[in-house]
């Protein structure tokens, strides 16, 4: 390139009867020139991208021209191919079991993947090549997943369009990736298209939805027939309480075949952990929830977290017992700092502060939780004993 006085200039020699796709480095950023023609034929990583397209004209008679282009035999080209596309002719890195490991790739299947759109743009010949010898299916169908994760709703049209390309693969994993990204026209287009079965791999695809908290991605595999909610011991439920997705507990707690208390209160333990009150309210409404399960787990992770709003919507619950595990509820919000935990767990009389040699008490002096120290000296288990605990504290300072 050279500065002619007036701008800068770039010569470079082009093949005759050719088509050639070319962009501008500008500043770091590639563009296109908007006033000269474009072309949106070719696919990167999934996605569709636009260059701008220059056809040069034909090999003159005389074949004087000196941009007569060097003939390359079928053999030849397909050898060419064979080089240097190899590496997607071979199996691919990661286990497609693996969702976010089978979607990254190595280097040297980005440099394949590279090549291979530097390949599809020579001209319509090695295109024409290259996707006969490749097709779009590489890699079991690595593609239309890729697309499908990124959200190119063109991409994957027309990759459904190649008879070779099965989005099914992997136990519909293009859905699943469409699933997961939240892109609903996506799903819906795969869902339509009748090979992607929402039921695959347990039902993967609204388990992720949920995960992400896609309402409306949700709401579409609910309404197929084909989907089930409580698959695989309903981890769609169980993923949408740890997400703390009201709206989706609510819809799939709606379908009869999903039973909230299986595997082992899961769902109330998991959202009990994060927090998430609504969702604890939501499911101790049906009384298949059982919330003293696994020796009061849903008690304990709460008052370990400090979520005291859990703790009281648990404790309006009969079934529950904060006294389990000598008092561990209380000993974890102790230990933790969690002062309106520790609050609301006193204020049930089947509390005892003393419990396990006065844990609770000893733990609070040496964590320095002062606020939480007045507190149980304050309550009436500990009054009755006070002398004894005074001298206990006082050996403990020592």
């Amino acid at each position: 390139m050279y500065f002619n006085g007036r701008e800068y200039v770039a010569e470079v020699t082009l093949a005759a009867d050719t088509q050639y796709l070319y962009k501008f480095l500008v500043d770091g950023v590639w563009r296109e020139d908007g006033e000269q023609p474009r072309d949106s034929s070719q696919l990167h990583n999934g996605c569709i991208v636009t260059n701008n397209v220059i056809h040069t004209g034909p090999v003159p008679e005389d074949g004087t021209s000196e941009a007569v282009q060097k003939v390359v035999s079928g053999d030849e080209l397909r050898l060419i191919l064979s080089f240097l596309l190899w590496e997607l002719k071979a199996e691919k890195t990661g286990e497609l079991w693996d969702r976010s490991e089978w979607a990254c790739t190595s280097d040297q299947e980005d440099a394949a993947l590279q090549c291979w759109v530097a390949v599809r743009c020579v001209n319509k010949r090695w295109k024409k090549e290259a996707d006969q010898y490749i097709g779009f299916n590489f890699w079991d169908n690595w593609l239309i997943g890729e697309a499908c994760s990124r959200g190119a709703l063109g991409s994957v049209e027309w990759l459904l369009s190649a008879p070779e390309v099965d989005p099914s693969v992997g136990e519909s994993f293009a859905l699943v990736q469409a699933c997961s990204s939240g892109h609903t026209e996506i799903v819906e287009r795969l869902l339509r298209h009748g090979k992607c079965d929402p039921a695959d791999n347990g039902g993967d695809s609204l388990v992720f939805a949920c995960l992400g908290g896609h309402q409306q991605v949700v709401s579409m595999l609910l309404a197929d027939c084909r989907c089930d909610p409580s698959a695989y011991e309903n981890a769609a439920l169980v993923a949408a309480c740890k997400a703390g997705h009201e709206t989706m507990v609510a819809a799939i707690l709606a379908d009869c075949r999903v039973d909230p208390s299986r595997p082992s209160n899961a769902a109330i333990v998991e959202s009990s952990k994060r927090g998430y009150t609504n969702v604890v309210k939501m499911l101790l409404a049906d009384s298949r929830v059982d919330p003293s399960a696994k020796n009061n787990m849903s008690l304990r992770q709460a008052a370990q977290q400090g979520h005291h709003e859990v703790i009281d919507a648990l404790l309006g619950d009969k079934r529950v017992n904060p006294a389990v595990a000598d008092d561990e509820a209380l000993r974890v919000a102790v230990g933790r700092g969690h002062v309106d935990s520790v609050r609301r767990l006193l204020g049930d009389d089947r509390v005892d502060p003393t419990a396990k040699n006065n844990y609770a008490m000893l733990h609070a002096l040496r964590c320095g939780h002062e606020q939480i120290m007045g507190m149980l000296m304050a309550h009436p288990r500990v009054k009755a004993k006070q002398p004894w605990i005074a001298r206990v504290l006082r050996l403990d300072r020592a």
